[in-house]
């Protein structure tokens, strides 16, 4: 039977919801759900509980449900707890209708209040925010509004400006308009837990600044264009973080804030450096530590290797290392991607023409090349084209079970081109276990009919 409108919509919310859990909390709503088989719980994916839930306990009872588990575990924040509304309020009116005819009520709406009248009611949290924590905060408010305490009393404002030179004292706010976002990005903590955060240019009438926020609930929340107001930033040296001890209140776009075009190409300017675009030759002309853009065409790639640099305290450590080679019509110059940032490479072949933003020039030993910072991003331009012809495979760069990395001779040069070891072996006519290297080497050199794009060998017959 196909599923109804309601039964999709709400199918639709519950996987939203189950997606905003942590492991931790997903594990405990699984445990909590005992109307539902062991078996049925065991080794599932995220993406399928919903669906197993409501076959289980049928639309009513899995609404009120989830409505019980998420205030056991719990997650009362407006994150889920927006998503879960619709569905009990819409249930607990076609309950008090079987009941007869109701007393008459005055329900308040929160979206034509005041904004700070709003915001005193609501307050964006993040998962990581414990039971005690938000018992606390929503009795410290409830009293605060009771008595005309602090909650009552207008927040006093500081401007970005304010904010910049002195930091924000416990107490006061700033308010201004959200300019522009990066993308979502993973970090571990201390305790080797992966947690997310993102970055805001942030703008108000006196300048701008780059705000850290942490928690994957707020991405959805903070939208570029709309204007906030934030209480109580954590000043950590150079940075301003909104964590989940930071009160977050959009505002009306009838905020009397006027933000000039310089104020908001500075503060895109703080989250994403793409203009100008630096031509090769400039770039490896420009004084060291310059911060730039560059487009060109990948015509060099080396494997990923582990690189061992100065850490806290001079002590060593050690981090994944992955360089390139770009080229445009003025030169050719190295760009280095370090740590995280070599994921970004993941994706991309010799032959791809990409633009690499917020690199950090740097010289070494009258070398100029280009470093990732922290803000880096890859945006491709145009991929490499998919092209069939012969190639002399000479030498092996390194082989394992899962890729084999080729020397060969194509249009009288020679270059490294990347295969998977299964094709590699079943044109070869071997098993794919043992030291593949040396049965490799026992072939070589042989020519081969190729597939390929870029560097990347995607299908291959040995001749």
């Amino acid at each position: 039977m196909k599923p109804n409108k309601e039964e999709k919509k709400w199918k639709k919310a519950l996987t939203c919801i189950i997606e905003e859990l942590s492991k931790n909390l997903f594990e405990k709503m699984l445990h909590l759900l005992d109307d539902i088989p062991k078996s049925k719980k065991k080794n599932k994916l995220r993406d399928e509980m919903p669906q197993i839930i409501i076959q289980h306990l049928g639309i009513k009872k899995s609404i009120l449900k989830m409505k019980n588990i998420l205030e056991a575990i719990p997650r009362r924040d407006s994150v889920v707890q927006d998503l879960l509304r619709p569905f009990v309020d819409k249930q607990s009116k076609s309950t008090e209708k079987n009941k007869g005819p109701k007393r008459p009520c005055v329900e308040s709406d929160t979206e034509d209040e005041e904004p700070e009248a709003a915001a005193k009611k609501r307050k964006y949290v993040s998962e990581s925010e414990t039971e005690s924590e938000e018992d606390r905060e929503e009795k410290k408010h409830q009293s605060d509004k009771e008595n005309g305490g602090p909650s009552c009393k207008p927040c006093r404002r500081q401007t970005v400006q304010d904010l910049n030179a002195t930091g924000c004292p416990p107490g006061k706010a700033i308010m201004g308009k959200v300019i522009q976002k990066s993308g979502l990005r993973p970090y571990e903590t201390k305790k080797k837990e992966k947690h997310f955060l993102f970055f805001v240019g942030f703008a108000d009438d006196t300048g701008a600044t780059r705000l850290t926020v942490y928690g994957r609930p707020l991405f959805d929340k903070i939208q570029e264009g709309h204007f906030y107001k934030f209480t109580d930033l954590l000043i950590d040296g150079e940075y301003k973080k909104v964590t989940c001890n930071t009160d977050i209140s959009k505002l009306g776009h009838n905020t009397p804030l006027i933000i000039s075009a310089d104020l908001e190409m500075k503060a895109k300017g703080l989250i994403n450096i793409q203009w100008p675009v630096f031509s090769i030759a400039a770039a490896k002309n420009s004084q060291e530590k310059t911060e730039m853009t560059i487009e060109g065409t990948i015509t060099d790639m080396n494997n990923v290797e582990n690189k061992k640099v100065k850490g806290a305290r001079t002590r060593k450590t050690t981090t994944k290392l992955r360089k390139l080679t770009l080229q445009d019509a003025s030169g050719s110059i190295r760009v280095c991607f370090w740590g995280d940032q070599v994921g970004r490479c993941s994706t991309l072949v010799v032959g791809d023409i990409i633009r690499v933003t917020n690199v950090r020039s740097t010289e070494f030993m009258g070398t100029m090349s280009l470093n990732s910072t922290g803000m880096t991003s890859v945006y491709p331009v145009k991929d490499a084209s998919v092209q069939t012809g012969q190639i002399n495979i000479i030498g092996i760069v390194n082989a394992s079970k899962k890729e084999t990395t080729l020397e060969a001779e194509h249009n009288q040069q020679t270059q490294k081109f990347v295969v998977e070891s299964k094709l590699l072996a079943k044109a070869c006519g071997f098993r794919l276990e043992g030291d593949i290297e040396d049965k490799l080497l026992a072939k070589m050199p042989f020519r081969a009919e190729v597939t390929m794009r870029g560097n990347i060998i995607e299908a291959i017959t040995k001749m």
